[in-house]
């Protein structure tokens, strides 16, 4: 009998480590690593217009009255900001973000196609858009070779 509960124990213990350890991953996965340095959740936009017909649209942290494009985006976000990067990712750099198209939800499909920009700019591909991909060159309307949403 001491065997069997020892074996049944051994089990039970390799089966709970297991699932902290996919449980660690998804939750790790989940906190972009830009979070530890203290960097601000985007949480609105900012539009521009320029030569009084084109409008871009980018992601800012409003805090305080202040608009800061120092932010970060992560899975599940939601909103006008995260559709400004899901449009900087399908329109300027020509990369997929799934079925669902510019939704306004940062999904695996939105992260994915982050990863992919991230590839082509020299960024750290973890599919998260924060400071590093913004200044790495990653491209709203401004710089896009495709026509600009119209103000």
């Amino acid at each position: 009998m001491t065997r069997i509960k020892r074996l049944s124990t051994m089990l039970f213990s390799a089966l709970a480590l297991s699932a902290l350890s996919l449980v660690g991953g998804v939750l790790t996965d989940a906190v972009p690593p830009a979070q530890a340095a203290g960097i601000p959740h985007c949480n609105g936009t900012v539009s521009y217009t320029y030569s009084s017909s084109y409008k871009i649209t980018v992601p800012v942290s409003i805090a305080n009255s202040r608009a800061s494009q120092y932010c970060q985006i992560g899975l599940w976000a939601q909103g006008p900001h995260v559709a400004a990067v899901q449009n900087g990712v399908k329109t300027c750099h020509k990369k997929s973000i799934g079925p669902s198209g510019v939704d306004g939800i940062y999904g695996n499909d939105t992260r994915a196609g982050v990863k992919k920009v991230q590839a082509d700019i020299g960024a750290s591909q973890d599919g998260w858009y924060g400071p590093e991909t913004h200044n790495k060159g990653f491209k709203f309307y401004s710089s896009c070779k495709t026509d600009p949403v119209r103000a």
